[in-house]
């Protein structure tokens, strides 16, 4: 019978119940996450064992900055959940606002140990965010919104015209005139 070794670093890694998936998964320290193992009956009525596997981490984002993620699942669709958020909640507890995120003291986001994690409050992307002719690459001023909205083409073809005269695409000027751009000016 084949034992399975345990590596050092591993060896002192201390598991909690994942939030919300209490008897189902759980997380370590390390930022390891397990299904646990138990007894499920299946669509067809049979009774089998399952769990007790290491989920694979996956990377979500592009360019090496995404956050480590695991599917979890008792269903379909799959639930997907941050790492450090899961570690964060197990040994910390719950966010202490609603706004926040889980952050990496050494800004490696696949270091989910939670000697690395800490709780911090994200920047609102709202406030931070420039919109309308404040922004670095607005085509248009909150004016020309203005005058788009009260524009009457008399003919065919005279929104296609005017949105070409404003270097903006015809679909732009649609949205302008609906409120579902530039959505702030009045």
């Amino acid at each position: 019978m084949k034992t399975r070794q345990c590596s050092a670093e591993h060896a002192h890694e201390i598991w909690r119940p994942v939030t919300g998936w209490e008897g189902i998964y759980e997380v370590s320290d390390l930022g390891r996450v397990k299904s646990v193992p138990r007894w499920i009956v299946n669509t067809l009525g049979v009774r089998r064992r399952v769990g007790g596997n290491i989920l694979r981490s996956f990377e979500a984002g592009s360019g090496g900055f995404g956050v480590h993620m695991v599917a979890t699942t008792l269903e379909r669709p799959q639930q997907y959940a941050g790492l450090g958020q899961l570690v964060l909640r197990a040994f910390v507890g719950p966010p202490p606002t609603e706004d926040s995120g889980a952050f990496h003291l050494n800004g490696n986001q696949s270091d989910n140990r939670l000697e690395n994690l800490y709780w911090k409050r994200r920047p609102l992307i709202n406030s931070c965010r420039s919109r309308g002719q404040g922004h670095g690459c607005s085509k248009l001023t909150e004016d020309k919104v203005k005058m788009i909205r009260t524009f009457v083409p008399t003919r065919p073809g005279e929104l296609a015209d005017l949105a070409k005269r404003l270097g903006i695409h015809p679909g732009t000027l649609y949205n302008i005139r609906y409120g579902r751009n530039w959505g702030h000016v009045t």
